[in-house]
């Protein structure tokens, strides 16, 4: 009985060492980021976002206001052919999304 103490003795012994061998030391915890590094990382990483969410609008609101321009360029394309009233051109022109309020 004392050998078979003796041996989970010795493999608990053997575990610790194991287990001290490769544990992580105060240089190794170190290397690893900190709460407030990657706090910082997140708002860097909210900034780069914001700005590019921020420039794709700028794109889509630059192609709508081409198509609007075209759109524009059919209403006086139309109103030089005379195809529809006074009334139909105003109502087409203030139609979003870059309303013309004088025509």
């Amino acid at each position: 009985m004392a050998e078979q103490f003796q041996d989970k003795i010795d493999d608990i012994l053997l575990a610790l060492n194991i287990i001290k061998d490769n544990a992580a030391t105060k240089e190794d915890l170190k290397a690893f980021a900190t709460k407030k590094d990657l706090k910082a990382m997140e708002l860097s990483i909210c900034d780069k976002i914001g700005v590019q969410i921020a420039q794709l609008q700028g794109e889509n609101v630059a192609l709508m206001r081409k198509e609007d321009h075209k759109t524009l360029e059919i209403i006086e394309i139309t109103k030089e052919k005379r195809m529809f009233d006074k009334n139909d051109y105003t109502r087409v022109a203030k139609l979003e999304p870059f309303p013309q309020l004088m025509l």
